[in-house]
């Protein structure tokens, strides 16, 4: 009991909340919150880069085009801007490796078109997901109205 008191009084003097019992007080719940959060996105991020390296960037017969991200990000004279640009467009590469799989040859297309012209832009990639995005929305809008889905209580 004394070294109860005793470290209960250490935890205040550091300004932590202090419980007598086993069961976390709000801080330790908020910790603990947070760092389960952190170990399932990190096993999140692990899956998701396992599956993108599993998925091929070609299917279908529409590949996501190739274009040398690294001599257009390099066009920005700021170290912090070419960074920037080289980390968005891989996200969004890693994205579209992803979800291109998953499209219809009709979403391709759509996005192919819509980003036509943009290979020399920063925001290649972005611009391509963006747009592919939009296009699988909408297939899945017109797939709900021909059946739609059903309420239960």
């Amino acid at each position: 009991m004394a070294s109860d008191i005793g470290s209960t009084q250490q935890s205040r003097a550091e300004g932590r909340a202090v419980s007598s019992s086993s069961v976390p007080v709000d801080g330790d719940r908020t910790r603990h919150h947070f760092d389960g959060m952190r170990a399932t996105l990190a096993l999140l991020a692990a899956g998701l880069c396992t599956s993108a390296l599993a998925q091929p960037v070609a299917t279908g017969g529409i590949e996501i085009p190739q274009y040398d991200v690294d001599a257009v990000c390099a066009t920005d004279q700021d170290p912090r801007g070419r960074a920037f640009c080289l980390r968005l467009e891989q996200n969004s590469y890693d994205t579209l490796t992803l979800l291109w799989p998953q499209a219809s040859d009709a979403a391709k297309r759509y996005a192919l078109k819509g980003a036509a012209g943009k290979t020399n832009s920063k925001a290649y990639y972005q611009i391509l997901e963006q747009y592919l995005e939009v296009s699988m929305r909408n297939d899945e809008m017109v797939r709900d109205v021909a059946s739609p889905p059903k309420f239960v209580r």
